[in-house]
């Protein structure tokens, strides 16, 4: 009896690891697949690849503490994105699959942010997909956030006064701004009916930033019709909101690779 427990005992050990391993091949498999479509998408639009960066520190904005030389640029971006990116409480963050083009007078930087929180059995990965692009404008700091029961009840108590004459889109975006004056100049009708016709996606308008974070790393296909809605959206800012923000920008890259 007690040789048929033991037996059972290293069945169910070997189960458990061929489960934990099984788990980790296909991790691997995964992220192999993930890294094999964004060289391909890089390739296909003329995005460069960038090396993946991580950090340890608790500041989550810190400089990174790469294996790789950090693109140049790249702390000073996380520090400029503080706040926008919706990740408070993490411990540290990794951003992999880095991926930056310029076009015009435009920048594009995409990448997925993978934040972890908590400590031994309660670390846990949460990954984001960012798409940004950043503009020789000046925004105000306009968010759009993906309406919840939550952010519903919050409406309804009277917490949020943001409110827009399209019924259908104050349902599903709850809008947070420097001023009510400042969200009605960048969320004008047409680009609430925008809106409207796009997935519904968490949006940041600040400085010279357009942020669209997703809950998920993006695919090739989605990312570019998040550059098609971002491409819409700044194409029917109003005139005024153009001559009052703009400016001939005179920087540098936004990221570039570290020579060596």
């Amino acid at each position: 009896m007690h040789r048929d427990s033991s037996v059972l005992d290293w069945l169910i050990l070997g189960a458990v690891c061929a489960f934990v391993v099984g788990g980790v091949v296909l991790g691997l498999i995964a992220a192999a697949k993930r890294r094999a479509a964004t060289l391909s998408f890089a390739e296909q639009n003329g995005f460069t690849e960038l090396p993946d960066c991580s950090s340890d520190d608790s500041n989550l904005f810190s400089d990174p503490d790469c294996d790789d030389i950090p693109p140049a640029g790249l702390p000073e971006l996380m520090n400029q994105l503080s706040g926008m990116i919706p990740m408070e409480g993490s411990e540290c963050y990794q951003v992999n699959n880095l991926l930056v083009k310029h076009e015009g007078s435009a920048d594009w930087c995409m990448f997925d942010y993978i934040a972890t929180f908590g400590s031994g059995k309660d670390r846990h990965d949460e990954c984001l997909g960012v798409l940004l692009a950043r503009l020789p404008l000046i925004l105000p700091e306009v968010e759009l956030q993906p309406a919840t029961l939550l952010s519903g009840l919050e409406k309804h108590l009277g917490m949020q006064d943001i409110d827009f004459e399209s019924v259908e889109f104050n349902k599903r975006y709850v809008v947070r701004a420097s001023s009510q004056k400042e969200a009605f100049e960048i969320m004008n009708p047409k680009i609430i009916d925008l809106m409207l016709r796009f997935p519904v996606r968490h949006w940041h308008f600040r400085e010279t930033f357009i942020l669209i974070v997703i809950p998920q790393s993006f695919d090739p296909y989605d990312a570019l019709r998040a550059m098609e809605e971002i491409r819409e959206v700044v194409a029917n800012f109003d005139h005024y909101v153009v001559e009052q923000y703009g400016f001939s920008p005179k920087w540098p890259p936004l990221l570039s690779p570290v020579p060596t």
